[in-house]
């Protein structure tokens, strides 16, 4: 009976090591799994960061465009929460080319801004644009 009841000793102790090794194992993988959503969920809001103030760089722009027929500058600047929205047109006198910059910026949980210039020109009865430049770069 000694040697029976010993080895049921050394079973436990070898099983109480297995149980905490495998414990911390699962721990281990826990905390990976968490550090990989969190790294994915930062990624997912700086693109949305980026999609959102490339959108309002491009509505600034329209928004300064509106008028542009019947006027020679406008301009816009709104702040609205953690956007701000900023565009020029100009057009010098009577000239027929024109230069449009816009540009925003988001403040969120991922600040980003994106810029848009556009060039063209007012022909009798359409508008021609001749070049767009596009920019964008995350605050972090």
């Amino acid at each position: 009976m000694t040697g029976s009841s010993s080895r049921v000793r050394d079973e436990g102790g070898f099983i109480v090591v297995a149980v905490l090794f495998v414990a911390i194992l699962y721990f281990g993988l826990i905390l990976m799994i968490y550090r990989e959503q969190a790294e994915l969920i930062r990624s997912v809001q700086r693109y949305r960061s980026s999609v959102i103030v490339k959108v309002m760089a491009e509505n600034a722009a329209e928004a300064a465009a509106a008028g542009m027929a019947e006027t020679d500058s406008a301009t816009i600047d709104e702040t609205s929460g953690d956007n701000i929205l900023q565009a020029d047109y100009s057009r010098k006198g009577k000239s027929t080319r024109f230069v449009i910059d816009a540009g925003a910026r988001h403040q969120g949980l991922s600040p980003a801004e994106a810029h848009v210039r556009i060039e063209g020109r007012i022909l009798p009865g359409e508008i021609v644009i001749d070049s767009t430049r596009h920019g964008r770069r995350a605050l972090e």
